[in-house]
């Protein structure tokens, strides 16, 4: 990082609020209140829930090349996808998040309307039924 990318790093600590881990019953509050949610996982997680449901509560998303957010998270429609390791390009992600709420808030509905579509269970067992329809192909 360069002086002027440690300094706007540093002047982002004030947006961030690490919490851990919440009670099943503050998940809500914590998701109405945040400006994004970021998802930065090394791990190859096969379908990261907190991604719907960070969609579902109207919020972008920053997250990793890894695993299955790639499915869920429209690249630079419902937030950004992004390689961890590429420490400045995800950081300048969520600097453009928190510089633009105009933007936040068109992938936030858009997150909220893709989750709408697509991620619903009645969608999920239509897609399961047509794939044994069709003797195990993807349609």
């Amino acid at each position: 990082f360069s002086r002027a990318r440690e300094a706007e790093a540093e002047a982002l600590g004030e947006h961030i609020c690490a919490t851990g881990l919440l009670p099943r019953k503050d998940i809500k509050v914590a998701y109405a209140v945040a400006d994004m949610v970021v998802v930065p996982s090394l791990y190859l997680d096969p379908f990261p829930t907190v991604i719907l449901e960070a969609m579902a509560s109207q919020k972008p998303v920053v997250a990793t090349v890894f695993g299955g957010a790639q499915e869920v998270v429209e690249d630079g429609v419902t937030g950004y996808i992004e390689n961890p390791y590429n420490i400045e390009g995800f950081a300048c992600k969520i600097i453009a998040l928190l510089k633009n709420p105009e933007e936040a808030k068109r992938f936030g509905n858009a997150g909220y309307r893709r989750v709408g579509q697509i991620f619903t269970l009645n969608s999920q067992i239509d897609a399961l039924l047509a794939w044994y329809t069709n003797g195990g192909k993807h349609i």
